[in-house]
């Protein structure tokens, strides 16, 4: 947005809470601010929506000045000259249907007027705070959630597409959970949506849309594009619709739909999702199997599923619950910044103070409050959280080192190797890597903190081994340089080892790392293995400049090298069987060895263990444990003597304690840099 003229941003008081609302008139092409406190303000609505990028900006009238704004808040400004049905989608009274009807009456008379509607008093941030005045900016940030909370509607701008085709739908959905919930007799936050219920709206049972490459729902294809919005993704929005007393989402056309519909319809279809993918819920003949593979596919967006955790927040706060769990579920609730994104690095923390109220103060004069001095002693703040111990919720001290890491984003940054990295996280695929390792849970008495100066995290743990050998792959988008770097490690790692350290085969070994899960019976694994290897022979084989690579892997079809790799298959069996399995878990298997290949790199330890990290990590990194971290971490020695936290790491079958029995290791305290 350009930076206004001076008239348009008269200084506001702090003392009396004061801010700016934007006044819409239905009649008038211009806008005007006017400036009110917060203590006597008049009825207000507030505005909820993505800024969007900066290059794309349309120009709106305030008091007579051409101002730039961003082209989505323009449309939105455009939609909201019109009034909207702020009735909760369930309360049916006749009022709601009169003024839907004189709606579309009006609409097709040619002789109507044009109503004089009250004029809309609306908070918008990027118009009603001065951006170019950075103090006026901090101390409204500290203002949003009394601003937002005592707005009597905030209006959700999903953006310029048209959904009216979810919305509706979703009103179904939610008005037949509510049918659900009154008859089983529990809350609509506890029901799960019964499919058999569709049957009263055959809308959203058929294959409606024949245009595309592929039969779809156009209902549900709406739906879940809507669910795919950028607008669930902003760690701002996340905070408003928490801080809402009552919020309507809204578009291009009229249709609106509430945020009770849209929560009760969109998370009571993520658990009906699950149980039809593990095969729990049998299809109702009404619907089609093209429906039917569509609810497997819906899931809830992650704004709508954190938001109830934010408002049990604000509840408990009201209720004057006990001050511990209070204020480990502030910086719990702080955490979910990780999850979603901001233009600002600062963001992430400033964005949630409306809900978490942490003990910090906005300060957006980077000459004064760096980033990295932010992350610091925001870290810092979370130990001390951390350390209260409430036995009524349990906060993993160094759980951020998941997000953090030099060799977790490979970018440069100003922030400590082990401060959390919100900025990179939001920009990468998400992904953690393997099962838990929990050899130091109810270890108590060597606490980790922070030492502001150095910017030092000091943690206790053990240097397990060195890593001797990493696979020599790059992060690349040439799918063929990727998978020919991981076949020529997968033909060394076979041609090292005749057994694993844990007991299993090499190619079983391989297999189990990949996927990071324990498989059901030895016969899927071969199958699933064999998928795969095969999967990528098939597709690859002509693009690879050295073809043998998968030739060699593929002597595993061999009978008896076969039974050499997979010793616990019944081979025989396995070829009777094969033709019942899931025929999709081949494809699953090689988007996940795809996805490997781009983000990760495997490695080998001292004692010939396998793993599997990020791609900073290098040969003489060090494998370690932390006391107050469930993952296995891998840091790097400097010259200095201290460490820098290089990724989170996954070992296979890794044994801790036989380790440190083995090579003495004794604990120590790492210097973090």
């Amino acid at each position: 947005m350009e930076m206004l003229r001076p008239s348009l941003y008269q200084s506001l008081d702090e003392a009396k809470a004061e801010i700016r609302l934007l006044k819409i008139d239905s009649l008038e092409t211009t806008f005007e601010l006017v400036t009110v406190s917060l203590k006597d303000a008049p009825g207000y609505a507030a505005l909820s929506y993505v800024w969007g990028t900066p290059t794309d900006q349309a120009s709106v009238i305030i008091q007579g000045q051409h101002v730039q704004i961003g082209r989505n808040l323009a449309s939105a400004l455009v939609r909201l000259r019109r009034p909207v049905d702020i009735q909760d989608d369930h309360s049916l009274g006749g009022q709601t249907f009169r003024r839907s009807v004189w709606s579309c009456v009006e609409r097709i008379l040619p002789f109507r007027t044009h109503e004089r509607h009250p004029a809309l008093y609306l908070w918008v941030d990027a118009l009603c705070i001065n951006q170019q005045d950075l103090e006026e900016r901090a101390w409204q940030v500290q203002l949003m959630g009394r601003i937002y909370s005592s707005a009597q509607v905030v209006y959700c701008w999903i953006g310029s597409i048209d959904y009216s085709l979810a919305f509706n739908s979703l009103k179904k959905v939610a008005h037949e959970v509510r049918r659900q919930s009154r008859s089983q007799g529990v809350d609509t936050n506890k029901c799960e949506f019964q499919p058999r219920s569709l049957w009263r709206y055959p809308s959203l049972c058929m294959t409606t849309d024949l245009s595309g490459y592929f039969p779809s729902n156009k209902a549900w294809t709406s739906i879940w594009k809507l669910l795919d919005e950028p607008y669930w993704r902003r760690v701002w929005i996340f905070q408003e619709l928490v801080l809402a007393r009552r919020a309507i989402l809204i578009g291009p056309s009229d249709a609106t739909l509430s945020w009770i519909d849209f929560d009760a319809a969109t998370v009571s279809l993520f658990p009906l999702g699950q149980r039809l993918i593990r095969g729990q819920k049998q299809k109702p003949f009404f619907i089609s199997s093209m429906v039917w593979l569509k609810l497997t596919r819906i899931r809830p967006s992650v704004a709508a599923v954190l938001v109830r955790s934010g408002r049990e927040l604000l509840e408990l706060r009201a209720t004057g619950h006990q001050t511990d769990y209070i204020t480990q579920l502030e910086w719990e609730v702080s955490s979910f910044a990780q999850v979603f994104a901001a233009t600002d690095p600062r963001d992430y923390i400033y964005g949630l103070l409306g809900i978490t109220q942490l003990p910090i103060s906005p300060n957006y004069n980077g000459d004064e409050r760096t980033v990295s001095s932010l992350y610091v002693d925001y870290f810092d703040g979370w130990l001390k959280a951390a350390r209260i111990g409430s036995a009524n919720l349990s906060i993993l001290p160094l759980s951020f080192l998941s997000i953090a890491g030099a060799g977790r984003y490979c970018v440069p940054s100003d922030l400590p190797s082990w401060a959390p990295n919100f900025p990179e996280n939001a920009r990468s695929e998400k992904r953690d890597l393997g099962p838990e390792n929990t050899f130091f849970v109810g270890v108590t008495g060597k606490y980790p903190y922070v030492i502001s100066m150095t910017r030092s995290l000091f943690v206790w743990g053990f240097q397990l081994e060195r890593i001797t050998y990493v696979a020599d792959n790059l992060a690349t988008d040439v799918i063929d340089v990727n998978v020919k770097k991981f076949l020529s490690f997968v033909n060394g790692f076979l041609a090292r080892h005749s057994i694993y350290i844990s007991g299993i085969t090499p190619l079983q070994a391989i297999w189990r790392l990949m996927l990071q899960k324990p498989p059901r019976h030895a016969n899927e694994e071969m199958a699933q293995c064999l998928q795969a290897l095969m999967g990528l022979e098939a597709i690859y084989q002509p693009v690879l400049q050295e073809p043998k690579q998968l030739t060699e892997i593929s002597a595993t079809l061999d009978p008896e090298a076969l039974l050499n790799a997979f010793p616990d298959a019944d081979l025989w069996q396995y070829f009777r069987e094969a033709q019942s399995w899931n025929g999709t878990s081949d494809f699953s298997d090689i988007i996940q060895l795809q996805y490997l290949n781009r983000h990760t790199r495997c490695f080998e330890s001292e004692s010939g263990y396998l793993g599997m990290s990020y791609m900073g990590i290098a040969e003489g990194d060090y494998l370690c444990v932390f006391c107050g971290y469930d993952q296995t971490a891998v840091v790097r020695q400097s010259n200095a003597g201290h460490y820098y936290y290089v990724a989170t790491s996954y070992v296979l079958d890794i044994d801790t304690q036989s380790l440190i029995e083995r090579g003495k290791i004794e604990p120590q305290w790492f210097e973090l840099r």
